[in-house]
C-alpha cells in the first residue's frame, strides 16, 4: 500500500469530496498533545504580561501550540468563507 500526498490547496478544492467521505463515516483527526496545548497557553500568558520576556515566550508559545503557516492559511480560508456566507 502506497501513500499518496496532495498539497493543501488541492485539499481545499476537494471540499465536496471531503463532505461525502464524512457522510460515509470517515473521520479526520488532528492530534494535539494536552501538555503542549496547556504549556503553549501558559507561555502565551507570560508573553502577554508586560515583563520583557515576550521575545522568548511568543515563539515558544506558538511552537508548543503547534501553529504553523498551513494552520494560519486554513483559518484564513475558513474565516473568509464564513464571512462571505454572512454577507449573503
Amino acid at each position: 500500500m502506497t501513500k499518496e500526498y496532495i498539497r493543501y490547496k488541492q485539499l481545499l478544492k476537494r471540499e465536496n469530496q471531503i463532505k461525502s467521505l464524512k457522510s460515509k463515516g470517515f473521520k479526520f483527526i488532528i492530534k494535539k498533545n494536552k501538555f503542549k496545548v496547556i504549556g503553549g497557553f501558559i507561555c502565551l500568558g507570560i508573553a502577554l504580561f508586560p515583563n520583557g520576556l515576550g521575545f522568548v515566550f511568543y515563539p515558544l508559545s506558538f511552537i508548543l501550540l503547534g501553529f504553523n503557516k498551513m494552520d494560519l492559511y486554513r483559518f484564513k480560508e475558513i474565516g473568509l468563507r464564513k464571512f462571505k456566507r454572512f454577507l449573503k
